[in-house]
């Protein structure tokens, strides 16, 4: 009896203990699963709150500038305008590729022509182009809204010092007289120029009258 009576407060204290335990788990976990939602809530509101004011921005704008368009149509017209011009000019710059398609084209209807009556300029022009496209030195240069055609010195295939030191490279002062092209607008304009008149040889009559 005396073991008993000695056990019986342990086994009721442990039991109290254990319980306090375990309430405070609960309670715990109860409150870390609060904080947690609140967490959530208070992100996904300040998300909302930041659309909700992007947005308001955005249609702000839009209104002023529909209103600012309404009392300066000429100004309106004019901006409009210009970003069309850049955004077709974009959209129709030419590249190497089609470069290379329009010499292709143009040496072939120069052929067609018998020599005596072909024009010379043109005829140098194009065999000069094509000798620079065998040794790999025509490049091309774009802006955007322009593209331009130009000589290197050498090919980008070669592995010497002259090709890959930078401080040998083509000069700006002197690369203007290294262009052979301008792109604009879906057209190389010196090649278009070049081709007036291809099959005019204006030495012949000089010649027949000597």
């Amino acid at each position: 009896m005396n073991v008993l009576q000695a056990i019986t407060p342990l086994v009721r204290t442990s039991k109290v203990i254990t319980l306090f335990i375990n309430n405070g788990v609960i309670k715990t976990s109860s409150r870390k699963v609060g904080l947690s939602g609140k967490v959530k809530s208070t992100v996904l509101e300040k998300w909302g709150t930041y659309w909700k004011d992007l947005i308001k921005d955005y249609t702000d704008v839009l209104k002023d500038t529909i209103e600012d368009s309404k009392k300066y149509p000429r100004k309106t017209l004019g901006i409009l305008s210009l970003f069309g011009f850049v955004f077709l000019s974009c959209k129709t710059n030419p590249d190497d590729i089609s470069y290379r398609e329009n010499v292709l084209k143009c040496s072939n209807d120069v052929l067609l022509v018998g020599k005596a009556i072909r024009n010379p300029n043109t005829d140098q022009f194009l065999t000069a182009v094509e000798n620079c496209y065998n040794l790999g030195v025509i490049r091309r240069l774009s802006f955007g809204i322009i593209s331009v055609m130009w000589i290197d010195n050498y090919s980008s295939e070669l592995g010497i010092f002259k090709a890959e030191c930078s401080y040998l490279k083509p000069q700006y002062l002197t690369f203007s007289s290294r262009l052979i092209d301008i792109g604009f607008f879906g057209k190389w304009w010196k090649l278009e120029k070049i081709m007036k008149d291809y099959d005019i040889n204006h030495e012949e009559w000089v010649d027949s009258k000597q």
